[in-house]
């Protein structure tokens, strides 16, 4: 990942100001996990077709949970969402998407653990594979070194990140592909 990302990361979690974030304020979720994965199957098929990510947060709401998002710049690794300093208390999860098909989108970047490790808080991963993954503070990190042999920057703080699994213990998948209307 380039360091426009780091900028665009930083800049979404310093800023408590309002922004052009996309809520899913009118559907409620039962668990965080349903929260995640209807942001996922919305966003990362668009994500993958347009080389754009997509990233936002999973808040607690009065009915169960609910997200939001906010596109990146295509083809880059740039994204920057604001959180109103109100709705912060309620941030329970990040969840981003990763763009194209690209062997080094498959891992959380070494900015994507850094914002787990600093707000106690998981974040979630769809990408081109349709698996869901999720780093979660505390989780183990790759070496500058394995980063360098799997292709990525030569930095600390990569993550393979672990399977998300559901409540019967199978691994989720989330959609690559834009669901057709009859």
């Amino acid at each position: 990942m380039n360091r426009t990302y780091a900028f665009g990361l930083l800049a979404f979690l310093s800023t408590l100001a309002s922004a052009s974030t996309e809520s899913e304020k009118l559907n409620s979720y039962p668990t965080v996990l349903d929260a995640v994965k209807a942001a996922a199957d919305r966003y990362n098929p668009m994500s993958i077709r347009e080389d754009r990510e997509y990233m936002g947060t999973v808040n607690r709401a009065k009915s169960g949970y609910t997200f939001t998002a906010t596109p990146g710049k295509r083809g880059s690794d740039k994204v920057s969402i604001r959180i109103p300093h109100v709705e912060w208390s309620s941030v329970v999860a990040f969840w981003h998407t990763h763009g194209g098909a690209d062997s080094a989108h498959r891992y959380f970047s070494d900015l994507d653990t850094e914002v787990a490790n600093r707000f106690d808080k998981p974040f979630y991963l769809a990408d081109y594979t349709g698996f869901l993954k999720v780093y979660s503070p505390g989780d183990r990190t790759l070496s500058r070194f394995v980063a360098g042999r799997l292709g990525l920057p030569s930095l600390d703080g990569f993550a393979l990140g672990s399977p998300v699994k559901d409540q019967f213990d199978r691994t989720v998948r989330v959609r690559t592909r834009a669901v057709e209307s009859s």
